[in-house]
């Protein structure tokens, strides 16, 4: 089963439209269903605190940031610009119309 944590999840409700009657709330409901949801440790909150304060970031930008790194995954985002200098960081430039079509054509 893929998994998520809670922040991530919080930090892509946060914009206005993935909020419930928002343009792209169908497809993160899709995209985040049947996806199991995690909290953070102590150790990962260090490092988010260390990256919001040396790079600048809002709190949910540094946690997906972290979270991207500790689990050395890329992280998906429609702006780049912010998280280009922390190390150790790949990215992958998201477009959410794709990715929402390939998850609804990947269903049995």
């Amino acid at each position: 089963m893929e998994e998520v944590k809670g922040v991530t999840v919080a930090e892509v409700f946060s914009g206005a439209s993935a909020q419930k009657g928002g343009k792209q709330n169908r497809e993160w409901e899709t995209i985040l269903s049947g996806i199991e949801v995690r909290g953070v440790d102590i150790e990962t909150a260090r490092v988010v605190g260390k990256i919001k304060n040396t790079h600048r970031l809002s709190l949910g930008d540094a946690f997906v940031a972290a979270l991207a790194v500790e689990l050395n995954l890329p992280l998906a985002t429609l702006d780049s610009g912010d998280f280009k200098k922390i190390k150790g960081l790949k990215l992958y430039q998201f477009k959410i119309s794709t990715f929402y079509q390939d998850k609804i054509s990947a269903r049995p």
